[in-house]
């Protein structure tokens, strides 16, 4: 019978029907050898075939992910080993709720602030377990803009809006809704107070102007 390379957790899953220390009675015809006494690895195979068996390794990580509020997001998983897995999937390590998170893949619908954090899984089967990476969802409300004040004088825009750690706020604006594109004016970082935008002044000032806070 070979032997696994060294440095790996491996059991020989025999599918001779041959006793082993759980004695012939009780087993059903592939279940395999184990030093370690676990029940059995079921696999399909002819008599008298033989293979290694594997814990789970993950192949493909899930992804960090930003999304607007309302989106549609799912995390996903692949993993290679012995077969059945079960998954289960946490936010801030915390086990989600089974109904929803038991998966290869968490679909996480309509998202709200609340959801953000960071989201990993557990995948287990007989001969142990292992925790993916990290991903972190980063989900963003849009902005709204408060305390708007034009001065006529000099033509200086004036006005106020709320930011969230961890999120960057792009203040554009055009100055006809027909331009073809919106200029950046500044670039902030939210650190969750509320930031005051003071428009350059503008001499002559234009007639008109039109801002928009995008956040990323």
């Amino acid at each position: 019978m070979p032997r696994p390379a060294s440095g790996g957790k491996h059991v020989v899953c025999s599918l001779a029907g041959r006793p082993n220390r759980h004695g012939s009675s009780g087993l059903p015809h592939n279940a395999f050898d184990s030093p370690n006494g676990f029940p059995g690895c079921r696999r399909g195979r002819r008599s008298g075939a033989s293979e290694w068996c594997h814990p789970p390794t993950i192949l493909v990580q899930p992804q960090s992910q930003r999304v607007a509020v309302g989106a549609d997001v799912a995390y996903s998983v692949i993993v290679t080993g012995t077969p059945p897995f079960s998954y289960r999937w946490r936010l801030n390590e915390t086990n989600l709720p089974a109904a929803e998170a038991t998966n290869a893949t968490l679909a996480l619908r309509n998202v709200q602030v609340a959801q953000a954090g960071d989201y990993s899984v557990v995948i287990t089967n007989l001969l142990g377990s292992v925790t993916s990476a990290v991903a972190t969802l980063t989900v963003s409300q849009p902005t709204t803009i408060t305390a708007a004040v034009y001065n006529a004088a000099s033509g200086q825009m004036t006005f106020s809006f709320a930011t969230v750690l961890g999120s960057t706020y792009i203040i554009e604006y055009k100055n006809t809704l027909d331009d073809p594109a919106w200029q950046t004016l500044e670039t902030i970082p939210g650190d969750g107070s509320v930031k005051t935008f003071e428009d350059p002044v503008q001499q002559p000032p234009p007639p008109q102007r039109f801002y928009r806070v995008r956040t990323e």
